[in-house]
């Protein structure tokens, strides 16, 4: 009896021991090389613990061949895994806890459109393992992971995102999947095209059970005073919804603005012989949006409404001759919704704003690529709106009305009619007389228009009136 005491304590001693720990960790690392794709390379530091109740990684990285651990896409300075051996004789293998302390992730995307964490695990591995892996289930206790960093590039889009201090602690039970956690991001930032916005903030809670899953509160702050707030769940159907609300200040969008104008907006501009200034007009005002979203994987629906109490675009004296100024918007008001089942629909319900002391309304549907739309703007007057070029000055009221329909880009297809008056006008300082114009835009018809409030629209291509 004495001689199997000794055995056992020897044993219990030798699977404890340095020699032991680094026959598993060489074992480990052989088992990580085959699995990782060519042209990486894994890392691993010392090994220490018991194998029957739990061991410790130190230094684990994984990076391109060629390079250091320094520029690894995936790393970790410490993982703890503790769990109970005796669910290995059921096939079971059950964690009881899964500690990783300062992860690093660095996910990129090169020029060609590839994502290097799907390139970073061989698929022939994968494949060779996957009948093996079926008949094995996992249960975990608890997954703790502490001050975390994440970063993603991509050079296609000229995008990066960097989030620091992440934590993330899920816990439950191990005889079932009912578990609670929270995910929380200390500080980082977004940069595109070389305007950057920080993001000051963000929490979630979650639940997770063998039904489905549930997003209690998901709340992300950025720049100075924009917020996110999620909540959602699924079921074990794929059946899902979710909810978002979204307050953005403009302030905290307008490096974002400045980068598409100069990027895209004013390179067309001069290449139509047309000239811009350096800064865009700047944004001023909060804009406050509700998102509700539900479907499936084959299906999605939802509605969509937005309001902004006030907006106003400054900084036009480098656009509009002469003078330049600001352009006020009161009580901006969208309601819109989408569907992607039977065809991709999206109904622009309701656009309603007073723009220039005037109300401006419009309604528009588009259906798999045929669209539809109509506006309607009432007594909106010229003096709260920057001259442009070639006026110099104007003042008087201007008041529309129309639809438009067509088939996606066809400009054949297009077809629009419509009806603006303008009254108590003057243009450069020389007083005009009130005039309508009626238009229809069609083809092969062509444009009809009329300069005359009592003449009317006459089916052909020819102006008529006066003014």
């Amino acid at each position: 009896m004495s001689v199997f005491i000794i055995i056992f304590i020897g044993g219990v001693l030798f699977i404890r021991s340095a020699t032991f720990m680094d026959w598993v960790k060489q074992r480990v690392a052989a088992e990580i090389r085959n699995r990782i794709a060519a042209g990486y390379t894994v890392a691993l530091g010392d090994m220490t613990g018991n194998l029957l109740t739990g061991v410790k990684i130190a230094d684990v990285a994984v990076f391109q061949s060629g390079g250091t651990r320094d520029e690894a896409v995936l790393s970790f300075r410490q993982l703890v895994l503790k769990y109970r051996l005796l669910g290995l004789l059921h096939r079971k293998f059950e964690v009881t806890a899964l500690e990783i302390s300062k992860p690093q992730v660095q996910a990129e995307v090169d020029a060609t459109g590839r994502l290097n964490l799907t390139q970073l695990f061989s698929p022939n591995a994968s494949d060779s393992t996957q009948e093996e892996n079926d008949a094995w289930t996992v249960a975990v206790q608890r997954v703790r992971c502490s001050d975390g960093t994440l970063g993603f590039i991509d050079n296609q889009r000229n995008l990066s995102i960097a989030m620091a201090g992440l934590s993330v602690d899920i816990q439950g039970p191990l005889n079932t999947w009912n578990h609670q956690g929270r995910l929380s991001i200390s500080d980082g930032g977004v940069a595109f095209n070389g305007a950057e916005m920080a993001i000051t903030g963000f929490e979630a809670d979650v639940r997770i059970v063998a039904s489905g899953g549930e997003l209690k509160q998901l709340r992300l702050n950025v720049g100075n005073d924009s917020v996110l707030e999620m909540t959602g769940h699924y079921d074990e159907n794929l059946w899902w919804h979710t909810d978002v609300d979204v307050r953005m200040d403009a302030a905290d969008v307008q490096s974002f603005w400045q980068s598409f104008w100069q990027t895209f907006w004013q390179p067309s501009w001069q290449s139509s012989g047309n000239t811009l200034g350096e800064h865009p007009p700047s944004l001023h005002g909060t804009a406050f949006l509700h998102l509700t979203a539900e479907g499936t994987p084959e299906q999605v629906s939802g509605t969509l409404t937005a309001k902004v109490p006030s907006l106003t675009v400054a900084g036009l004296s480098s656009h509009f001759t002469p003078t330049g100024g600001a352009l006020h918007l009161r009580d901006v008001a969208i309601d819109a919704a989408f569907s992607t089942h039977p065809v991709l629909t999206f109904a622009l319900n309701r656009l309603q704003m007073h723009l220039a002391e005037g109300i401006v309304q419009a309604s528009a549907r588009l259906t798999s690529d045929v669209y539809e739309g109509a506006w309607h703007a009432t007594d909106v007057q010229l003096a709260s709106i920057p001259p442009m070029e070639p006026f110099r000055s104007w003042k008087g009221h201007v008041s529309t009305t129309g639809n438009f329909s067509g088939k996606g880009t066809d400009a054949s297809k297009l077809r629009l009619d419509g009806v603006l008056e303008l009254t108590d006008a003057w243009l450069n300082g020389v007083a005009i007389a009130d005039s309508t114009l009626a238009c229809i835009l069609a083809s092969p018809v062509g444009a009809v228009a009329c300069l005359n409030p009592t003449c009317g629209v006459h089916a052909s291509n020819r102006a008529y009136g006066r003014s």
